[in-house]
């Protein structure tokens, strides 16, 4: 929810074109969905939260590094900001929106009850249907 809510006080003040990703302009809704809503939380989540969060905690607890949690957090959340480079403002609101799901990566690996890919993946692809059903589905009306 934060996502989405940040997704729409940016396209508020700076207008649509800041949320608007390139390489999906013509096409058709289910793809949209199926790329935005399925396909990229899988792999993002993936890459940005499981691999590079397990990969930074790993190294960091073999040198006792004192910040490795809030590094780990910092560099997936930045990384994941960076893969999204379609103008400098989706930059800045994807490495917002990585934050929290490093964070919600972190708090379901901890218990033992959640799956930490599985809930950062679920947050991910929620957030991300938001901003489909507004950039997208909206606009039809």
């Amino acid at each position: 929810m934060f996502t989405f809510t940040l997704s729409v006080l940016i396209s508020s003040i700076a207008g649509d074109e800041i949320t608007e990703i390139g390489y999906l302009e013509g096409q058709t809704l289910s793809y949209i969905f199926m790329m935005t809503v399925l396909f990229a939380p899988l792999l993002e989540t993936l890459i940005f939260q499981l691999a590079i969060i397990e990969i930074t905690l790993f190294v960091f607890n073999r040198f006792s590094f004192p910040k490795r949690t809030s590094f780990a957090i910092a560099l997936s959340s930045i990384l994941f900001g960076l893969s999204h480079w379609y103008n400098i403002y989706y930059v800045g609101f994807t490495v917002l929106a990585g934050i929290s799901y490093a964070v919600f990566y972190l708090i379901a690996r901890s218990r033992k009850d959640m799956n930490g890919y599985i809930t950062a993946t679920v947050v991910h692809a929620f957030s991300n249907l938001f901003g489909f059903i507004v950039d997208d589905l909206l606009q039809l009306m």
